[in-house]
């Protein structure tokens, strides 16, 4: 061959290779819920919008639709679904690289399939989904499905978003904003298509408490995006009351919500106190500090089924500045009994800065000790465990104070302790019959509550365990407490861990016995915390 014709059979094969790597469909969510495949509330609805994660999906830049009819091709991007033999092309809102959003189209069967992704002619290899019915997600304002949920006000104007500085008050109506309600008949493709999806059994719990809903069905501004109007329940008070739609018996996302009697800004005990709030705006970070006397019971279950028993007592203090930049991630100290919020793990911690407090001590029955810095406003002192709890009588915290922090001193004395009843049930949890905790004991003043909380992981990642956690909050006077059904249905089947049972779950009282300033302390709390912890296996 010539030397013209080598060049020209190199020329042509290079034609024939890809200008760019072809795509990958790394992951799909609810684009409201985020909640992870794997989980039981995470599949794929039709007619809902998700979320799809890759690389090479598109082009580097976002390209978004900006009018109607929504295209099922946008700038050399497409996604198509298989399931049982049927194949959908999917509604696209906007593609990247990295991440394109759609909708499922309404008459996309029920049942497990795979979606594929295609970019200038190259095709992903498949990636297996599940499609069901009913799996509503609830739009959160960070943007990761968890928080403070994303909630307005039908009737204001100009537009009126609930928030920490924007409360419900009771009675009103208010729109939840999310996506997967269900199916619709008709293009949806073509524009909004509102109505009121009457058939679906919808059911939105405030605090726990059932809200009475007024609409459920797509929303009038947007394709694949549904609204639920529902009425403020009368009797819950709080800046974090938990929400959750429950549709056909399959459970949302949780969210919080703020509600107010006066409306405005809310307040709870501690860090969400409406002063706090204020000043956490107006300052932009706010710092807090917490001394603790703790006692906890551990139960830890083998591979081989045995189980041991050990109780640990122990002193913190820390001094940390929390960045109002945060404040959409950061848990909720407190929540009306009844509440209960689910939220994914592993999860994101929000960033604090230590608050160099000098040299802390603690004095008490069992003597006085210097505590241990573990970090910059971090300290921890472990008892001996005496032949009881820990002793009750007079406590106190005092240090001369540090760099950040100034001089302090907390005192407080230990209320009686919690009894858990029935520790044995705590070590296998079938889902679908549900748990209930009973305890005796326990201090029912001021901010006192009882907290429920544990996790179940689907896998152990890379990073940790993958799945998803919760806590509940309870009446400490009640006695016992039920974990809802709305949480249950909510957690994964728990995985074992080198054959242990990898899932947890702890039950406890947390008592605040006082209030302690300090200059650099905005918040100073004094805490008493009774807790019995164990691993588990949900099933």
């Amino acid at each position: 061959m010539t030397p013209l014709g080598r060049a020209a059979v190199l020329f042509l094969a290079l034609l024939s290779l890809p200008l760019h790597a072809a795509p990958v469909a790394g992951g799909v969510v609810n684009a409201a819920s985020s909640i992870l495949p794997g989980r039981p509330n995470g599949n794929l609805t039709p007619g809902g919008m998700f979320s799809l994660f890759g690389s090479e999906m598109g082009p580097a830049q976002l390209v978004e639709v900006d009018a109607f009819p929504l295209p099922t091709q946008l700038a050399g991007t497409s996604i198509a679904v298989t399931v049982g033999g049927v194949t959908v092309d999917c509604i696209l809102v906007f593609t990247s690289a990295g991440q394109a959003a759609g909708i499922l189209p309404s008459s996309t069967p029920l049942g497990a399939g795979s979606m594929t992704v295609s970019y200038q002619g190259q095709t992903s290899p498949p990636l297996a989904i599940t499609v069901a019915a009913g799996n509503f997600g609830i739009f959160a304002l960070n943007q990761q499905g968890f928080g403070p949920g994303v909630f307005s006000d039908p009737l204001s104007n100009p537009l009126r978003v609930n928030g920490y500085f924007e409360s419900a008050r009771p009675g009103e109506a208010w729109d939840i904003w999310g996506t997967g309600l269900g199916p619709i008949s008709g293009d949806e493709a073509a524009g909004p298509a509102p109505g009121d999806l009457t058939h679906l059994d919808v059911r939105v719990l405030v605090a726990g408490r059932e809200a009475q809903v007024l609409y459920r069905g797509r929303s009038g501004c947007c394709a694949g995006v549904d609204q639920i109007r529902f009425l403020a329940p009368v009797g819950v008070s709080s800046c974090s009351a938990s929400v959750v739609v429950v549709v056909d018996g399959v459970p949302s996302n949780f969210v919080t919500m703020a509600l107010n009697p006066a409306g405005g800004t809310c307040s709870d005990p501690g860090r969400s106190s409406a002063q706090n709030l204020q000043l956490f705006r107006a300052q932009g970070y706010l710092s807090q500090g917490q001394v603790l006397l703790g006692r906890v019971w551990t139960t830890t279950q083998a591979a081989d089924g045995s189980a041991t028993t050990e109780r640990s007592d122990s002193a913190t203090a820390s001094f940390v500045e929390f960045n109002y930049g945060d404040l959409l991630n950061l848990p909720p100290e407190f929540a009306p009994a009844g509440s209960c919020l689910v939220t994914p793990m592993p999860a994101a911690v929000p960033a604090t800065r230590g608050l160099e407090a000098g040299r802390v001590s603690v004095a008490g029955p069992p003597g006085m000790f210097d505590m241990t810095r573990n970090g910059p406003g971090f300290y921890t002192h472990a008892f001996e465990p005496p032949a009881g709890p820990l002793p009750a009588g007079a406590y106190s915290f005092a240090g001369p104070g540090g760099e950040h922090i100034g001089p302090f001193e907390a005192a407080g004395s230990l209320p009686e302790p919690i009894e858990l009843l029935n520790p044995e049930d705590l070590r296998t949890i079938d889902r679908e019959a549900g748990l209930q905790l009973r305890w005796s004991g326990g201090s029912t003043a001021g901010a006192s509550f009882v907290q429920i909380s544990g996790s179940s992981p689907f896998s152990i990642g890379p990073n940790g365990p993958v799945g998803a956690r919760f806590v509940c909050w309870a009446d400490a006077a009640a006695g016992a407490f039920d974990l809802p059904a709305e949480v249950l249905r909510s957690l994964p089947a728990s995985v074992d861990d080198a054959g242990a049972p990898a899932g947890s779950i702890t039950f406890g009282q947390t008592v605040y016995l006082g209030e302690f300033n300090a200059q650099g302390v905005d918040v100073g709390q004094f805490v008493f915390s009774d807790l019995f912890t164990a691993n588990t296996r949900f099933r």
